[in-house]
């Protein structure tokens, strides 16, 4: 799937997941702490991550199928697995007519922001749009520091996100107990 320039599609059957590639400005971001354990993938790359667990399928209701004209049998498989069927009548039933829609399931994204260079890389790469553009509500975890994230320059990356997101804050400076940066970056490195 084609997710647009420095994104990687990561998805499966059980997760859509793409990973954005962020260059960093040279000088910017390029030696982490040691304590920060930032992912990089080298000294110009940084990951950061959207994704969401695919939609189930709609509630069949029998009650509006059977109100079409349909009998329980083969054709309420074939509508539940998202093809038309006609009646006996030959009155064609669309899968929308007898399946429940079931809320969207939420998105989540993964920034790894340790400093104003990888904040502006970040902005750069239009995370925050293609995060909006799913129109789901979801969770936007930053690792950053809270200086940063108060900061004016911090304010437009939080409004890309939409209305939809809730921002959560893990602290660099206050906690540095972070378990995903070794798996993550042995996993893209190889």
């Amino acid at each position: 799937m084609d997710v647009g320039a420095g994104c990687l599609d990561l998805s499966d059957d059980s997760l859509t997941l793409h990973a954005y590639m962020h260059a960093i400005p040279p000088g910017l971001g390029s030696s982490p702490p040691e304590t920060t354990h930032t992912a990089y993938l080298n000294d110009e790359v940084l990951v950061s991550y959207i994704g969401h667990v695919p939609e189930a399928k709609g509630r069949f209701d029998v009650v509006k199928a059977k109100a079409l004209g349909l009998t329980p049998g083969p054709m309420f498989r074939q509508l539940i697995d998202g093809h038309s069927v006609r009646t006996e009548a030959g009155v064609e039933v669309r899968p929308e007519q007898v399946l429940v829609p079931v809320p969207k399931n939420p998105a989540f994204a993964v920034l790894d922001i340790p400093d104003l260079g990888c904040l502006q890389a970040v902005i750069a790469s239009n995370v925050g749009p293609a995060f909006a553009a799913k129109e789901r509500a979801g969770r936007v975890y930053h690792r950053t520091t809270l200086a940063l994230a108060q900061s004016p320059a911090y304010a437009p990356l939080l409004r890309s996100f939409g209305p939809l997101a809730e921002h959560v804050l893990c602290d660099l400076e206050r906690d540095t107990r972070v378990l995903y940066y070794g798996a993550a970056i042995n996993q893209v490195s190889r």
